[in-house]
This record gives C-alpha cells, sequence and structure tokens, in this order.
C-alpha cells in the first residue's frame, strides 16, 4: 500500500482529480485507471471527492442576507501576548506587573513576570540592531536635553526636522566622557548633524567640545524666552498687588498712605508694561524676518539685545538686571544662527531684488495654505534661487522645546520603571520613531518617514518583526 503514497501530488493534480471524481457522467472502473495513473490509493481519490463536495456545499450555500458578522472572538496565542506586551510598555507607561494585570484582564491569560520581563528584553535587543539600521537621509538639527531620575541622568538627542529620536539613553553620571562618546556613536552610525542646540548644560557643552564634531552649536532660545516670562509674571504679580494696597489704603481713608502706594504702583505698572515691551522686542530682533518679511540681521538683533540689556539694568529691579546680564552672558551665542542664515543665503542674495526676496520669504511662511513647492509660481530664472532660499530657511534652528515636550512623554515611563532599565530606552525610541502624527503639519506620517530612511515601517510591522523570532515559553 505504502506505493501509493511515493508519489507527490500538487494542488493543480488535486484540484482535476477532485474534477473528475465529481463528474457524474465519469465511466465504470475510471477511478481504478486514476489510481494506477496517480500512484494513489482508490481510498484517496474518494475522500478528495468528499472533501470537494463538502467546499463546494460550503462556498455556494445561501447566506443570510446584509453585511457579513464580524468576528467577536480572538485567538490568544503567544505572538499575541507579545505584541500586547510591547505594545503596552511603549504605548502607555505602565510598570511590568501593570502589564501582568492588563493581559489577565483584558485576555484572561496570566502572564509570569519572567516571561514579561524575558520578552522585553529579547524585543530590546532586536530593537538595538533595528536602530542602527536607521539614518535620516539628510543632515539633523540636533537638539539635545537631558532629563533626570533618582539624580541619573538620561541623554536625548532629537532631530527638529522630523522629531526622529536618535539617542536615548541612561548613564550613571552627567559628565563630558559619557555624552561625548554617545554624541561619537551617533556619528559612527552615520548621523551627521547640520546644527546643535542645547540648554547650557555644563556636561553636554563639554561633551560636544571633546567629541569635536564639526558643526555649529548654539545655545537655545527656548530657556531665555522662558526665563523671561518668569520675570513678567513676578512683575506682573507685584503690580496688581499695588493695586489691591491701594483699594485697602483708600478704603482706610488715608490720604498720605494713598499718595505713596499710588506713586508705587505707578512704578510696578509702568515697571511690568516697559520689560513686556523690551522682552516682545527683544523676540522680535531675533526672528529670521521681520513683519514685512525682509531679512533681520545678526548685527540689528545685537543692537536691539545691547540696548535692551542697558535700558534693563535702568530699571533697578534686581530679577531684571539678572535678565539683562543672561541676555549679555549668551549674546554671540543667541546671535549665531542669524549669522550662520546669511552666510548661507549670501550665495542666492546676489543680484536679487529686495521685493523678490520679501515675496519669497512670504511664501516661504504661507506655503501650508498656498498649497505649493519650493520654485513652484516663480519665474523660471529664479525657481533654483527660491529653493536654495527655502532649504536654508528650512535649516534655520535655535530651540529645543520640541525636545523639551519629548522629555514629557519620556518621563512618566521613567517615574513608573524608577529609572531607565536596559530594555526600556531602544523599545521607547522605536515606537517614538515609527508612531503616526495624527495632527499638525506631520499628520499622517512617523518620523523616519519624514527623515528619508531608507526602510519605512508601521508599528505593526515593527512588531511582527521584534517577536517573529526566537519565541520564548510562556511560563
Amino acid at each position: 500500500m505504502r506505493d501509493y503514497r511515493l508519489k507527490e501530488i500538487d494542488l493543480s493534480s488535486r484540484i482535476q482529480l477532485a474534477q473528475k471524481m465529481q463528474d457524474p457522467s465519469r465511466q465504470w472502473g475510471e477511478v481504478t485507471e486514476l489510481s494506477r495513473r496517480y500512484q494513489v490509493s482508490r481510498k484517496f481519490l474518494y475522500q478528495l471527492k468528499w472533501k470537494a463536495t463538502e467546499a463546494l456545499q460550503e462556498a455556494l450555500a445561501p447566506k443570510k442576507p446584509g453585511p457579513k458578522e464580524k468576528r467577536k472572538e480572538l485567538d490568544v496565542d503567544q505572538t499575541v501576548l507579545k505584541r500586547s506586551i510591547l505594545t503596552l510598555a511603549t504605548a502607555i507607561p505602565g510598570s511590568i506587573r501593570g502589564i501582568q494585570v492588563s493581559l489577565k484582564e483584558i485576555f484572561g491569560v496570566h502572564c509570569s513576570l519572567g516571561f514579561i520581563s524575558e520578552t522585553l528584553q529579547q524585543a530590546a535587543a532586536k530593537a538595538r540592531k533595528m536602530l542602527d539600521q536607521m539614518v535620516p537621509s539628510a543632515a539633523v538639527l540636533g537638539e539635545l536635553d537631558e532629563i533626570f531620575h533618582n539624580h541619573r541622568p538620561c541623554l536625548t538627542v532629537l532631530d527638529g526636522r522630523s522629531l526622529m529620536l536618535l539617542y536615548l539613553s541612561a548613564h550613571d553620571r552627567r559628565d563630558s566622557t559619557n555624552w561625548g562618546v554617545s554624541l561619537l556613536d551617533l556619528d559612527d552610525r552615520g548621523i551627521k548633524f547640520h546644527d546643535m542646540v542645547f540648554d547650557g548644560a555644563k556636561g553636554i557643552k563639554k561633551g560636544i567640545e571633546e567629541a569635536q564634531l564639526e558643526v555649529m552649536v548654539s545655545r537655545d532660545l527656548f530657556h531665555l524666552l522662558r526665563d523671561g516670562l518668569e520675570v513678567e509674571r513676578s512683575l506682573e504679580r507685584e503690580a496688581y498687588s499695588r493695586i489691591r494696597e491701594v483699594q485697602q489704603l483708600e478704603k482706610e481713608g488715608d490720604e498720605k498712605k494713598v499718595l505713596v502706594a499710588l506713586r508705587k504702583e505707578q512704578e510696578a505698572i509702568e515697571r511690568y508694561d516697559l520689560f513686556l515691551w523690551l522682552r516682545r522686542e527683544i523676540r522680535s530682533a531675533l526672528e529670521p524676518w521681520k513683519g514685512d518679511y525682509s531679512l533681520n540681521s545678526a548685527q540689528e538683533a545685537g543692537d536691539v539685545l545691547e540696548a535692551a540689556a542697558e535700558l534693563m539694568e535702568e530699571m533697578g529691579d534686581g530679577q531684571i538686571r539678572w535678565y539683562a546680564g543672561r541676555l549679555r552672558r549668551y549674546q554671540e551665542e543667541l546671535l549665531r544662527p542669524l549669522r550662520r542664515l546669511h552666510e548661507e543665503l549670501s550665495p542666492y542674495r546676489e543680484g536679487l531684488d529686495e521685493e523678490w526676496e520679501r515675496l519669497i520669504i512670504w511664501a516661504y511662511v504661507h506655503r501650508e495654505e498656498l498649497g505649493i513647492k519650493a520654485g513652484e509660481g516663480f519665474p523660471k530664472h529664479l525657481e533654483e534661487v527660491v529653493e536654495g532660499y527655502w532649504r536654508v530657511l528650512d535649516g534655520f534652528h535655535r530651540s529645543t522645546s520640541l525636545v523639551e515636550s519629548l522629555n514629557s512623554w519620556i518621563r512618566p515611563h521613567i517615574v513608573v520603571h524608577r529609572g531607565m532599565p536596559g530594555w526600556l530606552g531602544p523599545l521607547l525610541q522605536l515606537y517614538w520613531n515609527h508612531h503616526i502624527f495624527p495632527r499638525g503639519k506631520r499628520r499622517g506620517r512617523s518620523p523616519v518617514q519624514i527623515a528619508g530612511c531608507n526602510e519605512v515601517l508601521r508599528w505593526s510591522e515593527v512588531l511582527d518583526r521584534l517577536v517573529g523570532e526566537g519565541e520564548a515559553k510562556a511560563a
């Protein structure tokens, strides 16, 4: 009998045999002939007939009218559990024990803490290999910042253009060696920086210097504006306090005290108004273009900063003088992006009329509303100039507000785990780089897609790779 099984029957042959077995005009003795020709048993042929009959009946039987009812059952296997573990660990801040409880309540499956931990560690090892292959196609606008938990620092490096998370790792100390080596690791991966902006942290500054990367480094504008806002709020509170004091004294009827309080009230209001105006002037001076869309120059901005610092020092308030000192101390670093902007635009500005330049900048500012690309709608001889202008303006960078916002997403994860476990950094970095932005100008795209990486995957495809090999047994 085993001779009947010597020859493998492929799918097309099975279909032909099933058709012949279903044929009602089949002649007597034909089954025996088919058995001999294909070297299979008669039992096999009749089983093939019955299977084909059942399949046809299932496919052709009348169905209930209307849309097909959605299946409500979910097959929970190890792959589903592992995908759930990785998603719960990255998309939602939660501890390993919290993941265990979630799996029990959602799927009714108990997973040991060891199985969950092993799954995360195995996935993190694969994530590191995947991250090493992710290199943006263009030079990145580097934003560097530190985040702390229990005095342990974690360095975050972000691309300000695509919001791609380039580096996320914890260290024992925030010294120049750790940060310098981290930056050299990025350089070895082939990641090139257009510039680097940081908040003035000494460890990061020395790390950049020791790495000796040929890139422009500047202090960010975000923290300077935030410090100015704190001073502004303090002056506002003082002004309102003086107003309430005058109102109280007027109720008491002491005219001499009211006159003194009125003078102090006026001084507080004038001090607040003057500082508010100076702060706005500083902000406008450091913008790449003015209100009429003409370029700001570093020389004009420097004059504004110097004049503002002098006026602030003359105001006599301690916190305002402190802010004026910061303006003077970091003036050169604040003006550095403007100087670089003019240097990079100089080849395109030669012989260009000022009106055309303003129109080019205006079109760049309103490009989303106009729905145009660089050079579109301009004369042929200006298309290359417009493309150059827009490319340079895209690279104008002087803030760390994006990486500060990203750290607010990372912090809950660090708090839950009381630090940064070895598996957490790679998984968070991988998830962030592949998640789709739900709104804003990057809506519908992921950071790796915007950065122009060689391979762009969806998060579901990333999960397939993380859990597709080296399956572990649930405890």
